[in-house]
């Protein structure tokens, strides 16, 4: 689910009266299928990719922010 379009129809369902809070309206449109953890060795090989892009990011923000 998009979870920008799903916190959207919350709260206009609240503003509608259909719930009374928003942790009735969690509580009735949210489920929790699957729980993701972390893995320490998908971690490790991920870590000189992240390392780059923490690298170039500053460099690039302006440019790509602009296409």
């Amino acid at each position: 689910t998009e979870a920008g379009v799903l916190g959207a129809a919350t709260i206009a369902g609240i503003g509608a009266g259909v719930w009374s809070s928003h942790a009735e309206a969690v509580e009735q449109m949210v489920s929790l299928d699957r729980t993701f953890e972390p893995r320490p060795a998908v971690h490790e090989a991920y870590e000189p990719q992240y390392e780059k892009y923490r690298q170039i990011w500053p460099l690039l923000k302006d440019y790509l922010r602009n296409l």
